[in-house]
């Protein structure tokens, strides 16, 4: 390869890369300028960029289409917009997705697709749509009512606000330095093991982490589990630990407020 061949090609690599970054940047600017409530300006700076694929100036155009802020309002519009936005893994653009679908706007209605565009922006870490999860499970729309499931996203909601609310909270300031348990309290256990779905899933061992977090009353927020593959015994298992740690009898030492605790269990069956 020739010298000259290879300048060109680094010149290339250079100006995408120029390119890339003044789109982002356009396209921090943009919601700046959205934040700010100037929304004509805030839609000619999300022009670009977001023809160039990004997801953040995508999803500001569909949100001025949706509510006619610096453009006019259209629903269809607003779905192309946030159509493109979620295929790049946009999380609240998923979430608008459902909610267009639940609703109708610009789209025929259908719960089915509502539902799966909920899911999929919940799997990504959207409060709202885990909620919107939850209560689709809860009310049997667009899936079948199943309460369990419905409560597994309530405390997935309600872990990823108090994440939030956490980090606002303790942003100057230290959090509790008590070291966190490696075990629950004796009233916090759930009273026996899912034996029922054990024997019917023929296991005779089941373990994995629950984690929480501790609100400044260190009550419990946000039931949740890891290191459990098996998604049935995913939603099992939290419901079995939100019974048992949002009891009243439940209680944590109170120097361990606004903590996030991980605490292994281990259900063994014995014959």
């Amino acid at each position: 390869m020739t010298l000259s061949v290879r300048m060109i090609r680094i010149v290339f690599a250079l100006m995408f890369m120029v390119s890339g970054s003044l789109a982002h940047a356009s396209a921090d600017e943009a919601w700046r300028a959205y934040s700010e409530k100037d929304y004509a300006r805030a839609v000619q700076l999300a022009q670009t960029p977001a023809q160039e694929g990004n997801k953040d100036a995508q999803y500001l155009l569909g949100l001025a289409a949706k509510h006619g802020r610096g453009a006019e309002q259209s629903h269809e519009a607003a779905v192309k917009w946030f159509t493109l936005a979620a295929e790049r893994g946009h999380a609240d653009a998923l979430n608008d997705l459902g909610t267009t679908y639940s609703r109708g706007e610009g789209v025929a209605r259908d719960d089915a697709k509502a539902f799966g565009y909920f899911r999929m922006a919940a799997e990504r870490g959207s409060a709202a749509a885990q909620r919107n999860v939850g209560q689709m499970y809860e009310k049997g729309v667009g899936t079948p009512k199943d309460n369990l499931k419905a409560l597994y996203w309530y405390e997935q909601t309600d872990a990823t606000l108090y994440r939030r609310e956490l980090r606002e909270k303790t942003k100057d300031r230290l959090a509790s330095n008590t070291p966190a348990p490696n075990k629950l309290p004796p009233e916090c256990k759930p009273s026996a093991p899912p034996t029922r779905e054990m024997n019917k899933a023929r296991i005779d061992l089941l373990s994995g982490s629950i984690e929480v977090y501790l609100d400044e009353r260190s009550r419990p927020r946000g039931v949740t589990v890891t290191d459990l593959n098996s998604e049935d015994f995913r939603y099992i298992v939290v419901a079995l630990f939100s019974k048992s740690l949002r009891a009243e009898q439940c209680r944590f030492a109170d120097g361990l407020m606004q903590q996030h605790i991980r605490i292994p269990f281990r259900f063994v069956l014995t014959k």
